[in-house]
């Protein structure tokens, strides 16, 4: 019989902590039911018990509508992770993945940046007044750090998965297009 693994599982701003034999495979498996972009964080030994454990810890963080495997993603989250994972934590690179388990990971592409003042993760968020989309720290209102979408920003393409979004001029005006368009049409106004 398969050890148990306790995995963690990144989805922009939330993590899903769940009990598995084969992580990797629920990864695959969660990644045909899901609209976003998700990554394996890492996964070590562990089982049913374990894993309440850890939901109890993070109750606070817990997300609603999402199953009760889901909680917000943040720093503190993150240590309660490692806490749990120690020195056992399975390394999920992209080269050990592809190594070990034959997976080719498209998600592991640099789409979080980190927020220079606190150091959690951006994302992209919209002004309300101007609609205009822009790098906002994930912790806000503790952090306000925020900072303009460049071209140099790597945000992976979530419809195709494997393109990278750039700036473009459209008639709309300007916004983030797919680097494999025509044969992908994401687009993001920004």
């Amino acid at each position: 019989m398969k050890r148990k693994k306790i995995y963690a599982i990144i989805s922009g701003d939330y993590v899903k902590i769940g009990v598995s034999a084969n992580p990797v495979k629920r990864l695959q498996q969660l990644k045909t039911a899901s609209p976003t972009t998700l990554r394996l964080l890492c996964f070590f030994d562990g089982d049913e018990k374990l894993e309440k454990e850890m939901h109890q810890d993070l109750e606070r963080y817990r997300t609603f509508g999402g199953g009760k495997e889901w909680f917000t993603y943040n720093e503190k989250v993150d240590a309660v992770i490692k806490s749990y994972a120690g020195g056992n934590s399975i390394d999920t690179s992209k080269k050990y993945l592809e190594a070990k388990y034959g997976v080719k990971d498209k998600h592991n592409k640099n789409r979080l940046k980190k927020c220079k003042k606190c150091s959690s993760f951006m994302r992209i968020k919209e002004n309300g007044e101007t609609k205009k989309k822009f790098w906002g720290c994930n912790i806000f209102p503790k952090c306000n750090y925020a900072e303009p979408i460049t071209g140099n920003d790597i945000i992976g393409c979530r419809k195709c998965e494997n393109g990278v979004m750039k700036i473009r001029k459209g008639r709309s005006g300007v916004f983030l297009g797919c680097s494999n368009y025509p044969k992908c049409n994401a687009g993001l106004k920004i």
